[in-house]
């Protein structure tokens, strides 16, 4: 960036269907922004921008333009302090930048009809592209004060409007003195037994975890309750806006889970059992660091203390080093 905050950190056409447009935009904003964050040092890792609001931003982008200005396209900029998207075409109706938060106007009908049934990419809060109860620009709102301490700004500009979303100022890492600047990962826990829904999905939202890592053997048993697999999946997107992920590898065994479970075996035996399967597979290498960073280890024991969760929480942070635990219950 040579320390010029307009200097362009990158640009690109994208076609094809729109839903398609959506999904490579926001890998785009992804992909930059983890390459520029792998650069920073000596600060907790932290997104550039945030991308719940760069999809709603998005969205709202293909399904709200003006398609009858000829030869118009949305363009995605990113510079080092902010994000911009140009959007053709005029605010709709009476709309201004001030009200465009506190009403609903939609100039494309049936695009936003076809949207709404258009599944959304993986970690974004929605199940749908759209979901038509008008909540995509308070979130966008919402998401970029909390990350920026700046409201994003919409500035008619000609036939266009422009959605500028600030970057997040870089955060001191106290874990950072003494150590290089080597970052700190944060891994939780949790266990959905003796728990309500309204509790378990509450300690997600607070905890800061980004997704669910479900290490569960069986996650498909009825009375797994709100815990079930497609269950789970739909409500962590919509309650919490988290990526639900299934890694049956950070599982034990039928054998190990029967001989302690329906054979009352001992503790001691199950935990040796099962780290010696966690090396035998050799997780610390196959599984992917960025999944479990800022994940939350899913399983069924209310507590983590007599549960595999604390085991494979426990023996990465043992070969990964740096690896702060946090069990949510």
């Amino acid at each position: 960036m040579n320390g010029l905050v307009d200097y362009q950190t990158d640009a690109r056409d994208i076609g094809g269907p729109l839903d398609a447009q959506v999904a490579e935009a926001l890998h785009f904003v992804r992909r930059n922004m983890l390459v520029r964050a792998a650069k920073v040092t000596g600060r907790t890792e932290r997104p550039q921008f945030s991308e719940r609001a760069v999809f709603e931003a998005l969205v709202n982008a293909v399904a709200h333009r003006d398609y009858s200005v000829a030869g118009s396209r949305v363009r995605l900029h990113m510079f080092g302090d902010r994000l911009e998207l140009y959007v053709p075409g005029a605010l709709a109706n009476t709309l201004t930048p001030d009200s465009l938060h506190l009403r609903q106007a939609s100039r494309n009908e049936l695009i936003v009809s076809l949207l709404a049934r258009c599944p959304a990419p993986s970690g974004v809060g929605r199940m749908n592209l759209m979901d038509r109860r008008g909540d995509g620009l308070p979130i966008i709102r919402c998401e970029s004060r909390t990350l920026s301490s700046r409201l994003p700004e919409y500035t008619p500009i000609d036939d266009e409007l422009r959605l500028v979303i600030w970057a997040a100022e870089p955060a001191p890492d106290p874990t950072a003195a003494g150590r290089g600047g080597a970052g700190r990962m944060n891994v939780f826990t949790i266990g959905f037994t003796r728990k309500s829904a309204d509790r378990f999905f509450g300690l997600l939202r607070s905890s800061g975890a980004r997704r669910v890592v479900d290490v569960r053997l069986n996650n498909v048993s009825q009375l797994a309750g709100f815990a079930k697999k497609n269950d789970l999946a739909y409500f962590l997107a919509e309650l919490c806006g988290m990526e639900y992920v299934h890694l049956p590898e950070l599982a034990p065994t039928k054998d190990i889970l029967d001989d302690f479970k329906k054979r009352r075996g001992d503790w001691d035996t199950y935990e040796r059992r099962f780290l010696d399967l966690m090396r035998e597979r050799r997780i610390e290498r196959t599984v992917p660091r960025e999944v479990i960073e800022d994940g939350c280890l899913l399983c069924s024991e209310d507590t983590p203390h007599h549960c595999h969760r604390r085991l494979v929480a426990e023996y990465l942070s043992d070969h990964w080093g740096r690896v702060e635990i946090r069990h949510l219950g």
